[in-house]
């Protein structure tokens, strides 16, 4: 009996502990008595610090101005009810009319407000310098990383490679041959600016040049889907960084370097998938809408086949100076709150041997991996296709360079 007695005795304490606990003050990580303005406590160090922090539910949001489309339970005539109510936001569309970002947003009854100070930064040009002073534009995309939008112009190696000039173009082919001429520069004078050059367009390189350091004759384009590169892509094989983030710094500044196949496929992913929030160009016009991971290893032309691409996403809207080709078809470059510039890929063609060729037309690009002995992967865009397509060209041709952050 006295049992029992003590047993029900013990159940409405404990029942009387937890009403006033649910209408107090509470503190969650340690005993101690909350602070005296505060509901809800969070702290778990003795001197009231913590080492932890809160974690807000994670909410994917696709619309700004409705509560109801990604909360669900929200009714009709409810959304002011819920005044306050904190998510961290795992979304990301930078082509949205208001960009959504990642990050905390709070309903304020009538839409999501993003908290703190909008995070334009990586998205924003940025200038800097190479090694010979010149100012070049950069700014990021996405994932694939920080990336030139000009093309270089540096006739010096960095001084992490030792400085030193690379000699202009003699008019020879040579696979190993370091030089550089301007783009439709005439040929007996390979070094001097023509007058419908300007700084954007850069200089054009031999492979020896961009990619100096990089002696290898094997095939290191991308071989392998996912994150993994192949045993013999350039992020494994160097000569730079270790493996598998290997780079070839190359022509390239201090910091920076050339790109390899893989990192240009990223780039054109990054552009494809996103391509509002680089151009005047939408995703939604491709065909197909999404990356296909085969084009990572095709050759030649690849991407959407329709009237709109990422090849037009990815080229200058503006045509060199006195090139005979007037329009580019390129929607690369437009002004836009969160783009401040897209990739703007130029058309100043290249240069084999003493033909100059395909100025105003096409843009070749190089990347850092080698395809064979003779020829090396690099990245095209031709005014009249909304392609880009993947290609080897040979190494004693001179073709333009883009940097990429380290």
């Amino acid at each position: 009996m006295k049992t029992r007695q003590l047993s029900q005795l013990f159940l409405i304490l404990l029942l009387s502990y937890y009403s006033a606990v649910l209408n107090a003050q509470v503190t969650i990580g340690i005993g101690q008595e909350p602070m005296k303005g505060a509901l809800l406590d969070l702290k778990n160090n003795t001197d009231g610090s913590s080492s932890k922090g809160l974690l807000m539910p994670r909410v994917a949001l696709t619309n700004l101005s409705d509560i109801r489309v990604d909360i669900s339970g929200v009714l009709i005539g409810g959304e002011t009810d819920h005044t306050g109510l904190v998510v961290y936001n795992v979304n990301e569309d930078f082509c949205s009319t208001i960009p959504i970002h990642k990050g905390i947003y709070v309903w304020y009854g009538d839409a999501w407000q993003y908290i703190g100070k909008e995070d334009t930064t990586p998205y924003e040009v940025t200038v800097y310098k190479d090694q010979d002073g010149n100012e070049f534009k950069a700014r990021r995309f996405g994932k694939a990383g920080l990336w030139m939008i000009e093309n270089l112009s540096a006739k010096n190696f960095a001084s992490n490679l030792g400085g030193g000039s690379i000699s202009p173009h003699a008019g020879g082919t040579t696979a190993t041959a370091v030089a550089y001429t301007y783009p439709n520069a005439k040929a007996s004078a390979w070094n001097t600016p023509p007058e419908t050059w300007d700084i954007s367009q850069g200089l054009l390189y031999t492979f020896a040049a961009a990619a100096s350091g990089n002696t290898s004759t094997a095939n290191q384009g991308q071989t392998t889907e996912g994150n993994i590169p192949g045993v013999n892509e350039v992020e494994n094989t160097g000569p730079l960084g270790t493996a598998p983030n290997k780079y070839v710094q190359g022509i390239c500044p201090n910091g920076w370097h050339l790109p390899s196949d893989r990192e240009w496929n990223q780039l054109e992913e990054e552009i494809y998938t996103n391509a509002c929030a680089y151009s005047s160009s939408s995703t939604s016009t491709f065909a197909p809408t999404s990356w296909s991971t085969i084009w990572n290893t095709n050759f030649g032309p690849r991407g959407s086949s329709t009237t709109a691409g990422h090849g037009s996403a990815m080229k200058s809207q503006f045509a060199p100076k006195n090139s005979s080709y007037a329009n580019t078809n390129g929607t690369s470059g437009t002004s836009n709150s969160i783009a401040q510039s897209g990739f703007q890929g130029i058309l100043a063609g290249y240069v084999a041997g003493t033909a100059i060729s395909n100025y105003g037309a096409n843009g070749f690009f190089w990347s850092s991996s080698s395809n064979s002995a003779a020829n090396s992967w690099h990245r095209r865009l031709v005014y009249d296709n909304v392609k880009v397509s993947r290609y080897s060209l040979e190494r004693g041709s001179l073709s333009s360079v883009r940097c990429k952050h380290n």
